[in-house]
């Protein structure tokens, strides 16, 4: 549990840098989805998933995959409405690419 919160609070931080955020360009108007993109300093990914746009709120909604600074995944799982979507199978991965924390096997 603590290092879920901890994992959040690291994508909640990424999320508010917006320094290294671009939105790409397609919109689904019908479900009010956008694909977002956020990137480490060096460049490389950080955080890919997309974002439900409500009465001018953005929020984290369907699947997301962070990565570590040096490339190597760091979290996938499911997002609905800004909360992690419990019921979803996700998974952690250390910097080494080990399993780090894993939510089917009870971690």
């Amino acid at each position: 549990m603590a290092r879920c919160c901890a994992f959040l609070a690291f994508v909640i931080l990424l999320a508010g840098c917006g320094g290294g955020s671009s939105a790409g360009p397609a919109t689904d108007a019908t479900a009010g989805l956008r694909p977002v993109e956020e990137r480490h300093a060096n460049g490389q990914l950080a955080a890919k998933g997309t974002v439900l746009d409500e009465a001018g709120v953005s929020r984290r909604h369907g699947s997301w995959r962070t990565w570590h600074v040096n490339g190597q995944l760091h979290w996938a799982g499911e997002y609905r409405h800004d909360a992690v979507d419990q019921a979803r199978p996700w998974r952690e991965w250390n910097a080494d690419g080990s399993i780090r924390d894993d939510a089917d096997d009870g971690g």
